[in-house]
């Protein structure tokens, strides 16, 4: 089993098959211009911080390195 956190939309949670994203993974969320990703990372954001969890929103502008976010997620367990 999969420890999800909500993302705020219970059809997305539905959709995503756990309810939700992982919990303790790196998410990332791509999409057009103005079609709510980052108002769908900050909900993501306010569900782990009811579960007393920890998150980190990164806005690109273009695609990160794995390896960015191999030494991110090291550093922050």
């Amino acid at each position: 089993n999969v420890e999800a956190i909500p993302t705020g939309a219970l059809s997305l949670d539905v959709a995503l098959g756990i309810g939700g994203i992982p919990k303790g993974r790196i998410i990332e969320i791509f999409g057009p211009e103005s079609s709510g990703k980052t108002t769908l990372a900050l909900h993501m954001i306010a569900e782990a911080q009811k579960m007393n969890g920890e998150a980190a929103f990164i806005r690109c502008r273009t695609r990160i390195r794995s390896s960015i976010c191999k030494t991110f997620r090291s550093r922050h367990r």
